[in-house]
Protein backbone atom coordinates (compact mmCIF):
# COMPACT_ATOMS: atom_id res chain seq x y z
CA UNK A 1 0.00 0.00 0.00
CA UNK A 2 2.39 2.67 1.01
CA UNK A 3 4.50 1.96 -2.34
CA UNK A 4 0.83 2.65 -4.43
CA UNK A 5 0.69 5.74 -2.26
CA UNK A 6 3.99 7.16 -3.21
CA UNK A 7 3.74 5.62 -6.64
CA UNK A 8 0.39 8.26 -6.67
CA UNK A 9 2.52 11.18 -4.65
CA UNK A 10 4.80 10.97 -7.69
CA UNK A 11 2.30 11.31 -10.38
CA UNK A 12 0.71 13.73 -8.67
CA UNK A 13 3.65 16.05 -8.08
CA UNK A 14 5.03 15.58 -11.83
CA UNK A 15 1.50 16.15 -12.89
CA UNK A 16 1.94 19.35 -10.40
CA UNK A 17 5.03 20.38 -12.52
CA UNK A 18 3.72 19.67 -15.46
CA UNK A 19 0.87 22.16 -14.91
CA UNK A 20 2.97 24.81 -13.43
CA UNK A 21 5.35 24.91 -16.29
CA UNK A 22 2.80 25.16 -18.99
CA UNK A 23 0.94 28.43 -16.51
CA UNK A 24 4.52 30.07 -16.63
CA UNK A 25 4.97 29.30 -20.41
CA UNK A 26 1.62 30.98 -20.92
CA UNK A 27 2.52 33.74 -18.70
CA UNK A 28 5.50 34.11 -20.40
CA UNK A 29 3.89 34.54 -23.85
CA UNK A 30 0.84 36.42 -22.76
CA UNK A 31 3.62 39.17 -21.12
CA UNK A 32 5.67 39.26 -23.82
CA UNK A 33 2.51 39.14 -26.71
CA UNK A 34 1.42 42.41 -24.67
CA UNK A 35 4.23 44.48 -23.81
CA UNK A 36 4.77 44.73 -27.41
CA UNK A 37 3.23 47.07 -29.47
CA UNK A 38 3.50 45.90 -32.99
CA UNK A 39 -0.05 43.40 -33.18
CA UNK A 40 0.39 39.94 -33.23
CA UNK A 41 -1.14 39.47 -36.69
CA UNK A 42 1.64 41.86 -38.41
CA UNK A 43 4.85 38.97 -38.08
CA UNK A 44 5.67 37.83 -41.81
CA UNK A 45 7.98 34.48 -40.70
CA UNK A 46 11.17 33.12 -39.54
CA UNK A 47 13.11 35.84 -42.00
CA UNK A 48 11.50 38.52 -40.55
CA UNK A 49 12.14 37.38 -37.58
CA UNK A 50 16.17 37.41 -38.49
CA UNK A 51 15.93 40.58 -39.64
CA UNK A 52 14.63 42.10 -36.42
CA UNK A 53 16.91 40.07 -34.17
CA UNK A 54 20.19 41.17 -36.57
CA UNK A 55 18.79 45.12 -36.02
CA UNK A 56 18.80 44.43 -32.23
CA UNK A 57 14.86 44.54 -32.52
CA UNK A 58 15.01 41.66 -29.75
CA UNK A 59 11.78 41.86 -28.56
CA UNK A 60 9.63 42.27 -32.31
CA UNK A 61 12.13 38.95 -33.06
CA UNK A 62 10.83 37.28 -29.43
CA UNK A 63 7.23 37.45 -30.49
CA UNK A 64 7.56 36.73 -33.56
CA UNK A 65 9.45 32.90 -33.24
CA UNK A 66 7.36 32.66 -30.17
CA UNK A 67 4.36 32.38 -32.29
CA UNK A 68 5.84 30.15 -34.77
CA UNK A 69 7.41 28.18 -32.43
CA UNK A 70 3.93 27.44 -30.96
CA UNK A 71 3.02 26.43 -34.67
CA UNK A 72 5.91 23.46 -34.42
CA UNK A 73 8.59 25.71 -36.64
CA UNK A 74 11.23 23.60 -35.33
CA UNK A 75 13.79 26.36 -36.23
CA UNK A 76 11.71 28.92 -34.47
CA UNK A 77 11.69 26.58 -31.26
CA UNK A 78 15.31 26.55 -31.45
CA UNK A 79 16.05 30.52 -31.98
CA UNK A 80 13.36 30.82 -28.80
CA UNK A 81 15.72 28.77 -26.33
CA UNK A 82 18.44 30.26 -27.09
CA UNK A 83 17.08 33.68 -26.53
CA UNK A 84 15.50 31.47 -23.17
CA UNK A 85 19.36 30.37 -22.57
CA UNK A 86 21.30 34.08 -22.83
CA UNK A 87 18.28 36.39 -21.74
CA UNK A 88 18.59 38.15 -25.00
CA UNK A 89 15.21 39.95 -25.16
CA UNK A 90 14.00 38.44 -22.17
CA UNK A 91 14.95 37.03 -18.75
CA UNK A 92 17.33 34.11 -18.85
CA UNK A 93 15.60 30.41 -18.26
CA UNK A 94 17.01 27.32 -18.78
CA UNK A 95 14.20 25.75 -17.89
CA UNK A 96 12.08 27.61 -20.82
CA UNK A 97 15.46 26.92 -22.93
CA UNK A 98 15.34 23.40 -22.27
CA UNK A 99 12.09 23.19 -22.84
CA UNK A 100 11.86 24.89 -26.82
CA UNK A 101 15.48 23.34 -27.88
CA UNK A 102 13.85 19.76 -27.07
CA UNK A 103 10.73 20.61 -28.91
CA UNK A 104 13.51 21.73 -31.70
CA UNK A 105 15.95 18.47 -31.32
CA UNK A 106 12.89 16.05 -31.24
CA UNK A 107 11.94 17.39 -34.91
CA UNK A 108 15.94 16.54 -35.68
CA UNK A 109 16.95 20.11 -35.66
CA UNK A 110 21.29 19.71 -34.98
CA UNK A 111 21.69 23.39 -33.53
CA UNK A 112 19.05 22.57 -30.89
CA UNK A 113 20.61 18.94 -30.61
CA UNK A 114 23.98 20.08 -30.00
CA UNK A 115 22.84 22.96 -27.38
CA UNK A 116 20.63 20.57 -25.69
CA UNK A 117 23.46 18.40 -25.33
CA UNK A 118 25.68 21.21 -24.20
CA UNK A 119 23.23 22.25 -21.51
CA UNK A 120 23.33 18.84 -20.27
CA UNK A 121 26.77 18.50 -20.18
CA UNK A 122 27.87 21.59 -18.41
CA UNK A 123 25.13 21.10 -15.54
CA UNK A 124 24.21 24.93 -15.96
CA UNK A 125 20.87 25.26 -14.05
CA UNK A 126 19.95 21.55 -14.37
CA UNK A 127 21.95 18.60 -12.92
CA UNK A 128 24.54 17.40 -14.69
CA UNK A 129 24.22 14.21 -17.31
CA UNK A 130 26.42 13.67 -19.14
CA UNK A 131 25.21 10.68 -20.68
CA UNK A 132 21.79 12.33 -22.13
CA UNK A 133 24.14 15.51 -23.19
CA UNK A 134 26.40 12.69 -25.65
CA UNK A 135 23.22 11.49 -26.52
CA UNK A 136 21.88 14.52 -28.35
CA UNK A 137 25.64 15.35 -29.76
CA UNK A 138 25.69 12.23 -31.23
CA UNK A 139 22.08 13.08 -32.85
CA UNK A 140 23.53 16.34 -33.90
CA UNK A 141 26.73 14.49 -34.98
CA UNK A 142 24.91 12.13 -37.22
CA UNK A 143 23.24 14.96 -38.67
CA UNK A 144 26.16 16.09 -39.95
CA UNK A 145 27.29 19.32 -37.17
CA UNK A 146 30.45 19.74 -36.84
CA UNK A 147 30.92 20.75 -33.10
CA UNK A 148 28.64 18.02 -32.16
CA UNK A 149 30.94 15.89 -34.05
CA UNK A 150 34.09 17.31 -32.82
CA UNK A 151 32.93 17.01 -29.33
CA UNK A 152 32.06 13.44 -29.71
CA UNK A 153 35.40 12.69 -31.12
CA UNK A 154 36.86 14.32 -28.06
CA UNK A 155 34.77 12.40 -25.66
CA UNK A 156 36.34 8.93 -27.24
CA UNK A 157 39.59 10.30 -26.92
CA UNK A 158 39.62 11.26 -23.19
CA UNK A 159 37.22 8.49 -22.45
CA UNK A 160 34.47 11.84 -20.67
CA UNK A 161 31.05 9.99 -20.72
CA UNK A 162 32.79 6.61 -22.71
CA UNK A 163 35.26 4.21 -22.86
CA UNK A 164 38.63 5.88 -24.13
CA UNK A 165 38.53 4.40 -28.22
CA UNK A 166 41.16 6.33 -30.13
CA UNK A 167 39.68 4.60 -33.13
CA UNK A 168 36.25 6.20 -32.70
CA UNK A 169 37.83 9.54 -31.71
CA UNK A 170 39.77 9.30 -35.13
CA UNK A 171 36.41 8.61 -36.81
CA UNK A 172 34.42 11.65 -35.51
CA UNK A 173 37.29 14.45 -35.68
CA UNK A 174 37.77 13.08 -39.01
CA UNK A 175 34.19 13.43 -39.87
CA UNK A 176 34.11 17.37 -37.99
CA UNK A 177 36.90 18.06 -40.32
CA UNK A 178 35.25 17.34 -43.39
CA UNK A 179 32.27 19.40 -41.70
CA UNK A 180 34.50 22.14 -41.75
CA UNK A 181 36.13 22.46 -38.16
CA UNK A 182 39.65 23.38 -38.32
CA UNK A 183 40.02 22.35 -34.54
CA UNK A 184 39.96 18.59 -35.27
CA UNK A 185 42.03 18.72 -38.04
CA UNK A 186 45.06 20.33 -35.35
CA UNK A 187 44.00 17.64 -32.74
CA UNK A 188 43.93 15.24 -35.58
CA UNK A 189 47.88 16.02 -35.82
CA UNK A 190 48.33 15.32 -32.19
CA UNK A 191 46.15 12.20 -32.05
CA UNK A 192 48.97 9.61 -31.53
CA UNK A 193 50.42 11.68 -28.56
CA UNK A 194 47.25 12.19 -26.70
CA UNK A 195 45.63 8.87 -26.76
CA UNK A 196 48.67 7.35 -25.09
CA UNK A 197 48.94 10.08 -22.18
CA UNK A 198 46.46 11.05 -19.21
CA UNK A 199 47.78 13.80 -19.06
CA UNK A 200 48.49 17.48 -21.20
CA UNK A 201 51.65 17.29 -23.61
CA UNK A 202 53.46 20.48 -24.18
CA UNK A 203 53.50 20.63 -28.21
CA UNK A 204 49.45 20.34 -28.35
CA UNK A 205 47.36 23.60 -28.64
CA UNK A 206 47.41 26.26 -25.82
CA UNK A 207 44.11 27.76 -26.49
CA UNK A 208 40.27 26.95 -26.41
CA UNK A 209 37.11 28.57 -26.05
CA UNK A 210 34.33 27.79 -24.15
CA UNK A 211 31.81 26.03 -25.57
CA UNK A 212 27.90 27.78 -26.64
CA UNK A 213 26.90 27.20 -23.12
CA UNK A 214 29.03 29.11 -19.75
CA UNK A 215 31.36 26.03 -17.42
CA UNK A 216 32.05 26.45 -13.98
CA UNK A 217 35.44 26.80 -12.88
CA UNK A 218 36.64 23.69 -10.10
CA UNK A 219 39.40 24.33 -7.64
CA UNK A 220 39.99 20.60 -8.44
CA UNK A 221 39.50 18.37 -10.90
CA UNK A 222 36.22 17.39 -9.70
CA UNK A 223 32.48 18.33 -9.69
CA UNK A 224 32.24 18.32 -5.90
CA UNK A 225 35.28 20.69 -5.33
CA UNK A 226 34.90 24.55 -4.69
CA UNK A 227 33.07 26.40 -7.84
CA UNK A 228 35.71 29.36 -8.22
CA UNK A 229 33.50 31.31 -10.65
CA UNK A 230 31.44 30.92 -13.86
CA UNK A 231 32.88 31.76 -17.64
CA UNK A 232 31.07 33.25 -20.46
CA UNK A 233 30.20 31.39 -23.29
CA UNK A 234 33.05 31.77 -26.35
CA UNK A 235 35.63 33.22 -23.20
CA UNK A 236 39.34 32.23 -24.67
CA UNK A 237 40.92 30.25 -21.92
CA UNK A 238 44.88 29.34 -21.88
CA UNK A 239 44.98 25.50 -21.27
CA UNK A 240 47.97 24.64 -18.65
CA UNK A 241 47.82 20.99 -18.55
CA UNK A 242 45.19 17.99 -18.67
CA UNK A 243 44.04 14.84 -16.54
CA UNK A 244 42.19 12.31 -17.58
CA UNK A 245 38.75 14.70 -18.94
CA UNK A 246 39.42 17.26 -16.93
CA UNK A 247 41.61 20.47 -18.21
CA UNK A 248 43.58 22.81 -16.14
CA UNK A 249 43.03 26.24 -17.43
CA UNK A 250 43.98 30.15 -17.32
CA UNK A 251 41.43 32.42 -17.42
CA UNK A 252 40.98 36.05 -18.76
CA UNK A 253 39.49 37.01 -15.10
CA UNK A 254 41.40 37.14 -11.72
CA UNK A 255 39.99 35.20 -8.93
CA UNK A 256 37.34 37.38 -7.02
CA UNK A 257 35.37 36.88 -3.40
CA UNK A 258 34.31 39.10 -0.54
CA UNK A 259 36.28 40.56 2.80
CA UNK A 260 34.56 42.04 5.70
CA UNK A 261 35.53 45.67 5.95
CA UNK A 262 37.19 45.30 9.01
CA UNK A 263 39.94 43.09 7.60
CA UNK A 264 40.86 46.25 4.85
CA UNK A 265 44.18 48.05 6.18
CA UNK A 266 44.36 50.68 3.39
CA UNK A 267 42.87 51.95 0.16
CA UNK A 268 45.09 53.93 -2.59
CA UNK A 269 43.02 54.54 -6.18
CA UNK A 270 41.47 50.71 -6.47
CA UNK A 271 44.65 49.50 -5.06
CA UNK A 272 43.72 47.56 -1.41
CA UNK A 273 45.40 46.22 1.43
CA UNK A 274 43.84 44.06 4.01
CA UNK A 275 45.19 42.64 7.47
CA UNK A 276 47.51 39.52 7.96
CA UNK A 277 45.33 36.24 8.12
CA UNK A 278 42.14 37.96 6.12
CA UNK A 279 40.24 34.86 4.04
CA UNK A 280 38.46 35.68 0.48
CA UNK A 281 35.51 34.34 0.22
CA UNK A 282 33.22 33.17 -2.33
CA UNK A 283 30.20 34.58 -0.44
CA UNK A 284 29.31 37.12 2.25
CA UNK A 285 29.68 34.73 5.02
CA UNK A 286 31.88 35.82 8.48
CA UNK A 287 31.37 32.20 9.94
CA UNK A 288 33.66 29.94 10.77
CA UNK A 289 32.67 27.82 8.05
CA UNK A 290 35.84 26.83 5.27
CA UNK A 291 33.57 25.95 2.62
CA UNK A 292 33.13 29.44 1.40
CA UNK A 293 37.09 30.40 1.70
CA UNK A 294 38.76 30.48 -1.51
CA UNK A 295 41.96 31.69 -0.78
CA UNK A 296 44.19 32.96 2.55
CA UNK A 297 45.16 36.62 1.90
CA UNK A 298 48.58 38.47 2.98
CA UNK A 299 49.57 41.76 3.36
CA UNK A 300 51.42 41.18 0.18
CA UNK A 301 48.76 40.29 -2.42
CA UNK A 302 47.97 42.88 -4.46
CA UNK A 303 44.29 43.42 -4.70
CA UNK A 304 42.05 45.71 -6.85
CA UNK A 305 38.70 46.76 -5.59
CA UNK A 306 35.58 45.74 -7.83
CA UNK A 307 32.08 46.61 -5.14
CA UNK A 308 30.85 47.85 -1.86
CA UNK A 309 28.22 45.85 -0.47
CA UNK A 310 28.15 47.21 3.69
CA UNK A 311 29.53 45.81 5.88
CA UNK A 312 31.64 43.62 2.70
CA UNK A 313 33.84 44.50 0.12
CA UNK A 314 34.53 42.58 -3.17
CA UNK A 315 37.94 42.56 -4.30
CA UNK A 316 39.64 40.70 -7.23
CA UNK A 317 43.44 39.24 -6.76
CA UNK A 318 45.46 40.78 -9.79
CA UNK A 319 46.33 37.52 -11.80
CA UNK A 320 44.86 35.68 -13.88
CA UNK A 321 42.33 33.09 -12.21
CA UNK A 322 43.31 29.55 -12.67
CA UNK A 323 41.15 26.24 -12.23
CA UNK A 324 39.82 23.17 -13.54
CA UNK A 325 36.67 22.47 -15.74
CA UNK A 326 35.55 19.15 -17.89
CA UNK A 327 36.93 18.97 -21.09
CA UNK A 328 33.53 18.67 -23.44
CA UNK A 329 32.87 22.13 -21.99
CA UNK A 330 35.31 23.45 -24.14
CA UNK A 331 36.75 23.56 -27.97
CA UNK A 332 40.38 24.29 -28.87
CA UNK A 333 41.35 26.37 -31.16
CA UNK A 334 43.14 26.14 -34.38
CA UNK A 335 44.85 29.55 -34.79
CA UNK A 336 48.29 30.31 -33.94
CA UNK A 337 49.74 30.44 -30.63
CA UNK A 338 51.03 34.05 -31.06
CA UNK A 339 47.85 35.56 -32.38
CA UNK A 340 45.67 33.57 -29.20
CA UNK A 341 48.35 34.88 -26.90
CA UNK A 342 47.81 38.76 -27.42
CA UNK A 343 43.82 37.94 -28.01
CA UNK A 344 44.02 36.35 -24.26
CA UNK A 345 45.66 39.13 -23.08
CA UNK A 346 43.90 41.77 -24.60
CA UNK A 347 40.53 39.82 -23.36
CA UNK A 348 42.10 39.97 -19.74
CA UNK A 349 43.46 43.84 -19.90
CA UNK A 350 39.66 44.84 -20.83
CA UNK A 351 38.00 42.64 -17.80
CA UNK A 352 40.39 43.88 -15.49
CA UNK A 353 39.63 47.59 -16.84
CA UNK A 354 35.66 46.83 -16.37
CA UNK A 355 35.39 45.62 -13.39
CA UNK A 356 36.09 48.20 -10.73
CA UNK A 357 33.67 51.24 -9.92
CA UNK A 358 35.55 54.33 -9.14
CA UNK A 359 32.77 56.13 -7.19
CA UNK A 360 32.28 52.63 -4.87
CA UNK A 361 36.10 53.08 -3.77
CA UNK A 362 35.53 56.95 -2.66
CA UNK A 363 32.68 55.82 -0.54
CA UNK A 364 34.81 52.66 1.14
CA UNK A 365 38.00 55.80 1.64
CA UNK A 366 35.25 57.58 3.48
CA UNK A 367 34.16 54.57 5.26
CA UNK A 368 37.77 53.38 6.55
CA UNK A 369 38.62 56.96 6.90
CA UNK A 370 35.62 57.45 9.51
CA UNK A 371 36.63 54.90 11.54
CA UNK A 372 40.62 55.39 11.63
CA UNK A 373 39.11 59.14 13.82
CA UNK A 374 36.31 57.18 15.78
CA UNK A 375 39.73 55.22 16.82
CA UNK A 376 41.65 58.23 17.15
CA UNK A 377 39.21 59.54 19.70
CA UNK A 378 38.49 56.88 21.57
CA UNK A 379 42.64 56.30 22.16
Amino acid sequence: MRAIYQSRLLLLSNWRDLKIGMLARLAITFGVLVSLSMPVTSFAGSDEAIKAYDSGEYQKALEMWMLLAYEGDAEAQYRLGTMFLHGTGIGVSTDEAVYWLSRAAEQGESNAQYLLGAIYLSGKGLRSDREHGLEWWRAAANNGHSAAQYGIGIAHLYGAGVSANSVDARKWLMAALKSGSPEAGRVLQNLDELSDSKSRIDSVVQYARVGPVPVWIYSAFNRLSMILTETKAGELVKIIERQDDWYQVELNQSLSGWVHLNDIEQVSGQDVKVAEGTVLRSRRDYSQNTDSVLMELNKNHSLLFIDLSEPWVKLSVSRPLTGWTPVLGLVEQADSPTSLEQIWRDEYQSESRNRHGAADVAVLSEILQAQDNIEMKSG
